[in-house]
């Protein structure tokens, strides 16, 4: 996969002109990278890495605005995923009385 960089296609209702953070967590490294996305068209968001992500299979994913009112993390398997994966939101469901 690559690792040096990143593409980000939002698609729903939010504010495009606000600036989003990416945060890549690895649980048995220390080589966490967080970097900010600035729109560059509409809904699309593109970065590239002060350096490469380090080489692990299982990294924890997260996207959301710097207003804190969303975000979407996933776990993200290099090996099993490849360059793209899909982060979808979670709806809390309220139990009925």
């Amino acid at each position: 996969p690559n690792l040096d960089g990143a593409m980000v296609i939002l698609d729903g209702e939010y504010d495009t002109q606000r600036t989003l953070k990416l945060t890549f967590f690895h649980n048995l490294q220390e080589n966490d990278l967080i970097v900010e996305l600035a729109p560059t068209d509409g809904k699309q968001y593109t970065v590239q890495f002060p350096k490469p992500l380090a080489d692990g299979k299982n990294w924890t994913v997260r996207l959301e605005d710097d207003a804190h009112q969303w975000r979407l993390e996933k776990r993200w398997n290099t090996d099993k995923d490849g360059n793209a994966f899909q982060l979808v939101p979670k709806y809390n469901e309220t139990p009925k009385a």
